[in-house]
This record gives C-alpha cells, sequence and structure tokens, in this order.
C-alpha cells in the first residue's frame, strides 16, 4: 500500500512538472512570435500599439481625414473683381470676371462648339449642374470652358477642360422633374486664378434666410426670350423667392424647387441656355451656392419648334440643400 503510494506521488510530480515546461515553451515561443509581428509592423506603418492608444490613433488618422477634406477653400465666394448687383431677359451685362465659378458648357460639332448650359465650379475637380444638360443630350462629346467674359473668347488648352465622367442623382426623373442636378468630373484639375474660383456651398442652417433675401443668377441664355439665341456676354439679375404659402403663381408639380420671380418691374428671369448656372445668395462678404437654374416657363405658341420664355411667371431651381449630403459624398472622397 505504501509502495503504491509512492508510485502516485512520483507520478503526480512528473506530471506537475511536464505542465509548467510545456507552459514555460509556449510562452517563449509566443513572446517570440509577438517580437516579430511587432518589429514587422513598426517598420511599415507604425500601427502595433496598446489598444487603447491603436484606438486613439485611429480615431485621429479619421479626424485628420475629415479636415484635410474641405468643401471649400477660403477663397471661395470671394471674387477678385467686385460684382456690379444691378438689374437673362432684361438682365445686365456682368462686370468681367466678377462671377468666376461659372462654366460653360458646350457640344462639340464638327466645326465649332455650342454652348447648351452653364455650370458651376464648386471644387478643382466638380462641377455642378441640371442634370437635364447632360441626360438629355443625344452628342457623346462635351467642352467645359472655365474663365469666361463672352463665348466669343478663345478656347484654349488652358481654360478648356473635358469631361472624365459624369454623374446623375440615382433618383433623377425627367418627366416628373424630380431630382435635376449632376455632378462633373473633370478631366484635369482646375487651376484657381482671378478668373476660376469656386462658390462656397451654404451652411446647413440658412436655408430660410433666401426667403428674406435677394437672390442673384447668371447666364449666356437667350436674352430676347426665344430659343436658340445665347447672350455673347454673361448676363446677371435679382430675383425673389417666393414663399408658396403666399402665392399660388408657383406650380405644384415643382414643389421640390425654389419657386422665384423678379418683382421690380423690370421682368427680368432666366431663359434657354442658363440651365445648371449659379442662383446665389451674398452672406458676410461671400457668395454662396443656394440653387442651380431647372426650369422655366414658355409661353403658349402656335409654333411648338420656337418656344418663348415668359419672362413674367416664374422660374424654378433645385434647393441646393436637399442634395448637400449627396455633393459631399463625392467631394470627401
Amino acid at each position: 500500500m505504501i509502495q503504491l503510494k509512492n508510485k502516485f506521488i512520483r507520478l503526480l510530480f512528473a506530471t506537475i512538472i511536464l505542465i509548467l515546461l510545456f507552459h514555460f515553451v509556449y510562452s517563449q515561443k509566443e513572446k517570440s512570435i509577438l517580437k516579430t509581428n511587432n518589429s514587422n509592423l513598426s517598420k511599415n506603418n507604425d500601427f502595433f500599439l496598446p489598444r487603447s492608444n491603436k484606438l486613439q490613433k485611429f480615431r485621429t488618422k479619421i479626424v485628420r481625414i475629415k479636415r484635410t477634406k474641405t468643401v471649400s477653400t477660403a477663397r471661395c465666394g470671394s471674387p477678385s473683381v467686385v460684382p456690379q448687383i444691378n438689374r437673362i431677359i432684361n438682365g445686365s451685362k456682368a462686370e468681367p470676371f466678377s462671377w468666376p465659378w461659372i462654366v460653360s458648357i458646350s457640344q462639340v460639332l464638327e466645326d465649332t462648339n455650342k454652348h447648351v448650359c452653364a455650370g458651376t465650379i464648386i471644387s478643382v475637380d466638380y462641377i455642378l449642374t441640371a442634370a437635364h444638360c447632360l441626360r438629355e443630350r443625344t452628342f457623346k462629346k462635351f467642352l467645359i470652358t472655365a474663365g469666361l467674359e463672352s463665348l466669343n473668347d478663345q478656347k484654349t488648352k488652358q481654360n478648356t477642360y473635358e469631361i472624365k465622367k459624369f454623374i446623375i442623382h440615382p433618383e433623377y426623373n425627367h418627366s416628373l422633374y424630380k431630382n435635376d442636378i449632376a455632378l462633373i468630373v473633370l478631366n484635369r484639375s482646375l487651376k484657381f486664378s482671378e478668373k476660376i474660383l469656386p462658390i462656397c456651398l451654404p451652411p446647413y442652417e440658412t436655408e430660410s434666410i433666401v426667403y428674406k433675401n435677394k437672390v442673384f443668377v447668371i447666364g449666356w441664355g437667350s436674352n430676347t426670350g426665344f430659343w436658340d439665341d445665347n447672350s455673347n456676354y454673361l448676363k446677371q439679375t435679382a430675383l425673389t423667392i417666393l414663399d408658396r404659402k403666399n402665392y399660388n403663381i408657383c406650380n405644384n408639380a415643382l414643389a421640390d424647387y425654389y419657386c422665384a420671380l423678379d418683382k421690380s418691374g423690370i421682368n427680368s428671369n432666366i431663359c434657354f441656355g442658363d440651365s445648371g448656372g449659379p442662383m446665389m445668395l451674398k452672406i458676410n462678404e461671400k457668395w454662396y451656392l443656394y440653387g442651380l437654374s431647372n426650369f422655366l416657363t414658355v409661353l403658349n405658341s402656335f409654333n411648338i419648334f420656337n418656344p418663348i420664355c415668359d419672362n413674367y411667371r416664374p422660374s424654378y431651381f433645385v434647393n441646393i440643400f436637399k442634395y448637400l449630403d449627396w455633393i459631399l459624398l463625392f467631394l470627401n472622397k
């Protein structure tokens, strides 16, 4: 009995020794692997840190990305040439280069380029315009020209850009007049100068103030009211955004758009060729983009192939606030 008990004690002691030996060997191997991984990670990206520090560094990187990918530069909305705001049907000629964020979108024909719409610069790579300017065209090639005073200005390699791609709003519906907005991605970045600058995107909290102030629109569209009669020179005018609660003149089919009219008695308005141009408001010495020219009212005419803009009726502008998140999704990439 004593001999059996001694054998059991020796066996138990041997088992304990083996367990301790195995634990020692395994722990040394784990430390060796950890040290190797630590060395490799430190050489590659300096990202192997204690859990709390690792998370902190990761969060810092995200914040840094958000801060550097800003929507607009410090120069946005601040032209070198101050606009002479006066009174494009019945609009006034704009001071040269006082609206440096507007571009001409032209159709490339065999022997010439034909202006069809305007666009608005919001960054070095992106232009905002109306979706119908791109979607409803049968031609495949466009040119974007920046820094223009007149449509007759010389088109050069320096001020002319091709379209790398355009991004139509995913819920755009031409038949129902829904979400008529698109982004153009240029084939190369703009070089900002006195003639070429971005406009500022508006702060979220300022959406309602357009109803208390005059907004300004610009474009090379027809100043006679007739189709295919673009103005060579950039025109500007002031409009009033109508509160639909107090005005029944606005088209209910376009309830998602700003409804605007010239209430000064001059009866100025946008017309054919102005689509995609900016509707702007000045706040604290900077110009902000509140809308894009989208739709207008035409006079009933027996000649449906030659409609006439009705400058006595409202025009309609996409509400930029409804699309800020969508726009920033691309700008912050």
